[in-house]
């Protein structure tokens, strides 16, 4: 017996954050936006955290460590009613990250300063890509896409947009699963319909579904079972 994955694509989510135990929420931002609470969130993240951020030599990798990790935690917190810097975060296999002692999931994606963070109460992947038209994905296809995907692409009108929808599919499985991004990921099923994964996947049926942002911000969330609400929420409509 192995698991599934069924991908499909779907028009944009949108409405307001909810508990973790109605749906998953994704929160959408752009770390440019939230710069000004840079000493905020430093605040919340962990000694060791810390530690990561001052080892980073941009400025601007930095501030979007900071950023994004303070910003979990705040909404974690929000979620559980504590306060985000007292969360503690262990590790599974490759490095995903999880929450200690409570019972809710969480993932964060980031691309070109722009980030998503999930939270639910079951495990679930996402990845964000924007979309480059003038992207060199040939050699990348030829790695790590099988010849379905590859001709899916070539027959495409937008190809570099057809590139990062499955793209985008690949990692965010990987990601549910706890799985590095270069485990099998040609085998990795990325186009419509529903699929079966490698015998050493999770043994769930597994659910993909892409949309995009105006145009140019391509989105793919994984989780199990069947369809299940899915509320985005851009963060200055949550009082930021």
């Amino acid at each position: 017996m192995t698991g599934t994955v069924n991908c499909s694509w779907i028009d944009a989510p949108s409405g307001s954050p909810a508990p973790a135990d109605n749906g998953i929420t994704i929160w959408y931002s752009k770390v440019n936006d939230l710069s000004d609470r840079y000493d905020e969130y430093y605040q919340l993240i962990a000694p060791e955290e810390k530690t990561k951020a001052e080892r980073f030599h941009r400025e601007a990798d930095r501030q979007r460590y900071v950023i994004q990790h303070g910003l979990l935690r705040k909404l974690l917190g929000d979620q559980l009613g504590i306060s985000g810097d007292e969360l503690t975060f262990n590790f599974g296999p490759n490095k995903k990250p999880y929450l200690s002692g409570h019972d809710i999931y969480f993932n964060l994606s980031n691309s070109d300063g722009e980030f998503l963070i999930a939270i639910a109460q079951e495990e679930m992947g996402l990845d964000i890509e924007i979309i480059k038209p003038n992207f060199n994905y040939q050699d990348i296809a030829q790695n790590y896409f099988g010849k379905d995907e590859i001709a899916f692409i070539d027959r495409s009108d937008d190809p570099a947009k057809a590139f990062f929808l499955l793209w985008t599919r690949k990692e965010a499985l990987l990601k549910a699963c706890g799985m590095g991004i270069d485990d099998d990921l040609p085998q990795v099923p990325a186009l419509d319909g529903k699929h079966n994964l490698p015998a050493r996947y999770p043994v769930k049926e597994w659910r993909t579904q892409s949309f995009c942002l105006e145009d140019q911000t391509m989105i793919s969330l994984t989780y199990p079972g069947e369809p299940i609400q899915i509320n985005l929420t851009a963060l200055n409509s949550y009082g930021f």
